[in-house]
């Protein structure tokens, strides 16, 4: 560093001002520091990295408060975000599984009515069938009454004459 700013650290002869020598033997360590500071060139460096050490307290300053308002204020939110997604993806599942229900029971509903409509037409041609029977019976016992009715009125008619 001394090379730097043209001291020559093997010589142990260094410029100091005339009158200033009192001043110099009187000055506390510290002081002596900040003059060799001043005089190898590092008092610059020094403002440079006050102000980088200010810059960063400010950036820890912003990311603090940064943390806080995630912590705070977007994690609950994202949490809360993400629960509503899980009961929404739980609602369309459930939604699903209803529908697939309600058309399962329109089908076993269509299926019951066929097949009980078919049962009804079976019924209604067995029906049919008897009612066709009976009448064929009425029809045949009208015709022998007819008959019958008939000869009576024949052996009537041969009694009286």
């Amino acid at each position: 560093m001394f090379r730097t700013v043209g001291l020559n650290v093997n010589n142990p002869h260094f410029l100091i001002m005339q009158g200033r020598i009192t001043k110099v033997l009187n000055m506390k360590p510290m002081e002596i520091v900040g003059m060799i500071e001043e005089a190898a060139g590092t008092r610059m460096y020094e403002a440079k990295k006050q102000s980088a050490v200010r810059t960063i307290e400010k950036k820890e300053g912003k990311m603090a408060e940064i943390k806080q308002l995630m912590e705070e204020d977007i994690l609950p939110q994202v949490e809360k975000l993400k629960r509503d997604r899980s009961n929404f993806l739980e609602y369309q599942k459930i939604g699903r599984e209803l529908e697939a229900l309600q058309r399962k029971l329109i089908a076993f509903d269509y299926m019951s009515s066929l097949t009980h409509s078919h049962t009804l037409q079976d019924d209604i041609a067995s029906v049919k069938n008897q009612i066709r029977e009976i009448d064929k019976i009425i029809y045949d016992t009208k015709e022998e009454l007819d008959r019958k009715e008939l000869r009576l009125k024949e052996l009537e008619d041969n009694k009286n004459t």
